[in-house]
């Protein structure tokens, strides 16, 4: 059996909570209002779990090889898939782009203000 193949296996019962769990930080009138509809956040899921060829420029490898875990290092790449899917740039790539592993809160807001990290 392929371990790569269940990586990414998540029950529908877990997908549609991850689901609202982003709509309610991304959806319209929300904490970080992309105006995300329903459908595009299941669309960039699906991406997410499927991805063969490395939708976003930050990681180095495809989506479907990194581990779904529903917190939220999934939830912003699905932001920025969802923007992706859009034709818009995504905020890893608005903002100068802080790793994930080095992100405090508000620091998004620090760098779109002052346009550099210290």
């Amino acid at each position: 059996m392929n371990p790569k193949k269940q990586i990414n296996n998540i029950s529908k019962k877990n997908k549609e909570s991850f689901i609202d769990y982003c709509l309610n930080f991304y959806g319209k009138g929300k904490m970080y209002d992309i105006k995300a509809t329903k459908d595009e956040i299941e669309t960039a899921l699906e991406t997410r779990l499927n991805d063969k060829i490395g939708i976003l420029r930050e990681f180095s490898k495809p989506l479907s090889e990194i581990e779904f875990d529903d917190g939220s290092f999934d939830r912003e790449m699905i932001r920025d898939i969802v923007l992706t899917l859009r034709g818009e740039e995504p905020w890893e790539t608005i903002f100068s782009p802080v790793p994930f592993s080095k992100r405090k809160i508000g620091e998004l807001i620090w760098i779109q203000k002052n346009k550099s990290i210290t």
